[in-house]
C-alpha cells in the first residue's frame, strides 16, 4: 500500500512539474512581449549617447577646443580697463634728511588727499617670433589627440555593449536549452516511473532518472542568473539604471569578412582612432619643438593707454601714451637649450610610441581574424555534433521505451545532447563576439 501511495505521489509530482513546464513559457512570452525590445544597432546608440566614459571623454575634446580658442586670442588686441582710488586721510609732517651737498635738510607736509584715476590699455603683439603660431599648433594637435582618444572610448564602448548584448542573448539561449534539457529530464522520470510501476523497470531507473532533474534544475538556476548579472553589466555600460528590464532582439548573423587579411590591416591602418591620436600626439611634440626654439626670438609689440584724472598732479596727468615694445633673451643660464633637449626627447618619444601602435593594431588585426576564423570552423562543427546528439538521444530514448535500453544510456544520451546544444549555443555567440573584437581591430564603431 506504501508502495502505491509513493508512485502516486510521484506521478502527481511528475504532471505538476510538467503543467509548470508548459505554463512558465507563456508567462516569459508574455512578459518578455511587455518589455521595449532592444537591438543591439539601438543599444550601440544608446551607450555612445549615455555612457559615461563617452560623456567624460566629450567634455575632454570640448575643454581642448576651449585650448586652442585661448591660444588663438594671443594673435587679438588686448582691450583693459584699470580703475584707481586714492586717499591719503592721515596728513602729517617729516622731515628730509640732507642727500647730499648742497642739498640741505626739509620738512615736507602731507596734506590729506583723495584722486580718481581710470587707465584703458591696449596692446597688441606684433611679432613673437612664432611663439603663438606654435601654441596655436601645439592646441590644435592636443584637441586632434583627444578626439582620437574619444573614438577609442567609442569603439571601446560599442564592443563592450555588443559583448554584453550576446552574452546576455547566450544565457536567454542557456535557459531555453536547460528548459528543454529538464523537460526532457522529467518525461524520462515519467517513463521510469511507469514502467517500474508495472515492473519492467528496475529502482534504480527512478533513482537516475530522479538524478538528471536534480541537475537540470540545478543548471536552469545556474543560467537564470548568469542571465541577470549579464543584464546588470550590459545595463551599465548602456549608461541606464542597472535593474532596468529590457527585451533583446535577436541580432542577424554576423557576416564572415569579403575582404582579405592585407586588405583589413591597410583598413586598421588608416581608420583606427589610436593611430589618429599617435599621429597627432607626434605632431603636437613637433609644435612644442617650435614653440621651445620661438624663446630665442625677439618678439615685437605695441602699447598704448589712455589715463584720465579727477585731479591733476605733477605725477598724474590726463592723456595718451604710445609705446613700442622690443624683448630679446640675451642670457637666461641654458633654459631655451634645456626646454629644446626636452621637446625633442618627448618627439622622439611620439614617434616610438607611433610606430609601437602601428604594429599592435596589425598584430590585433591578424589575431581577431584568426580568432574570427576558428570560431567559424567551430560554429560548423558544433551544429553537426548537436545533430548527432539529437539522433543519439531519439535512438536511446526508442531503446529505452522498447525495454532494450538501460537508464544509464538514456541519461549519457541526454547529458551528451544538452552539452552539444549548449556548445552550440556557446560557439553562436563566441563568433558574433568574434566579429565584434575584428570590427574593433578595425577601427569601427558601427557596422
Amino acid at each position: 500500500m506504501m508502495l502505491v501511495i509513493t508512485m502516486l505521489r510521484r506521478v502527481t509530482i511528475v504532471s505538476f512539474s510538467l503543467v509548470a513546464v508548459l505554463i512558465m513559457p507563456s508567462h516569459a512570452q508574455e512578459r518578455a512581449s511587455e518589455r521595449e525590445v532592444l537591438t543591439i544597432q539601438d543599444a550601440v546608440t544608446m551607450a555612445i549617447t549615455q555612457n559615461l566614459n563617452v560623456r567624460a571623454a566629450r567634455k575632454q575634446v570640448a575643454a581642448a577646443g576651449a585650448r586652442i580658442d585661448i591660444a588663438r586670442a594671443a594673435r587679438k588686441p588686448q582691450l583693459g580697463l584699470t580703475a584707481e582710488y586714492r586717499r591719503i586721510s592721515v596728513p602729517g609732517d617729516f622731515t628730509v634728511p640732507p642727500l647730499g651737498p648742497g642739498i640741505p635738510e626739509r620738512q615736507v607736509s602731507v596734506q590729506a588727499d583723495e584722486n580718481v584715476a581710470a587707465t584703458i590699455s591696449a596692446r597688441q603683439e606684433i611679432y613673437t617670433g612664432g611663439r603663438i603660431r606654435a601654441q596655436i599648433s601645439r592646441a590644435s594637435a592636443l584637441f586632434d589627440v583627444l578626439l582620437g582618444q574619444l573614438g577609442t572610448t567609442e569603439a571601446d564602448i560599442s564592443l563592450q555593449t555588443r559583448e554584453g548584448y550576446y552574452s546576455v542573448l547566450l544565457a536567454e539561449s542557456l535557459i531555453r536549452t536547460a528548459e528543454k534539457s529538464l523537460a526532457a529530464a522529467r518525461e524520462q522520470l515519467e517513463a521510469a516511473t511507469a514502467k517500474f510501476e508495472v515492473g519492467t523497470a528496475p529502482r534504480f531507473d527512478v533513482l537516475r532518472a530522479e538524478t538528471m532533474v536534480s541537475e537540470a534544475e540545478q543548471d536552469l538556476v545556474e543560467v537564470q542568473n548568469q542571465a541577470e548579472v549579464g543584464e546588470v553589466a550590459l545595463n551599465r555600460v548602456l549608461g541606464v539604471a542597472l535593474d532596468q528590464d529590457q527585451g533583446l532582439a535577436e541580432p542577424d548573423p554576423s557576416p564572415f569578412p569579403d575582404q582579405d587579411l592585407s586588405s583589413l590591416i591597410k583598413v586598421a591602418l588608416r581608420e583606427r582612432a589610436e593611430l589618429l591620436s599617435g599621429r597627432a600626439r607626434l605632431a603636437a611634440a613637433e609644435a612644442g619643438i617650435r614653440l621651445a626654439k620661438s624663446g630665442r626670438r625677439p618678439s615685437f609689440g605695441i602699447v598704448a593707454d589712455f589715463q584720465t584724472v579727477l585731479e591733476e598732479t605733477p605725477a598724474e596727468t590726463t592723456g595718451f601714451t604710445f609705446m613700442a615694445t622690443a624683448t630679446l633673451e640675451i642670457f637666461d643660464g641654458g633654459r631655451i637649450s634645456a626646454e629644446i633637449s626636452e621637446a625633442r626627447a618627448l618627439r622622439d618619444e611620439a614617434h616610438a610610441n607611433l610606430e609601437e601602435s602601428l604594429r599592435a593594431v596589425e598584430q590585433d588585426v591578424r589575431k581577431e581574424y584568426l580568432n574570427l576564423k576558428t570560431a567559424r570552423q567551430t560554429l560548423s562543427t558544433a551544429g553537426t555534433r548537436l545533430a548527432q546528439a539529437e539522433e543519439a538521444h531519439e535512438v536511446a530514448r526508442v531503446r529505452y521505451e522498447a525495454g532494450v535500453g538501460t537508464a544509464v544510456e538514456i541519461a549519457d544520451a541526454l547529458a551528451t545532447l544538452t552539452g552539444a546544444r549548449t556548445n552550440l549555443d556557446r560557439a553562436r555567440s563566441n563568433y558574433n563576439i568574434a566579429y565584434a573584437r575584428l570590427q574593433r581591430a578595425l577601427g569601427r564603431v558601427t557596422y
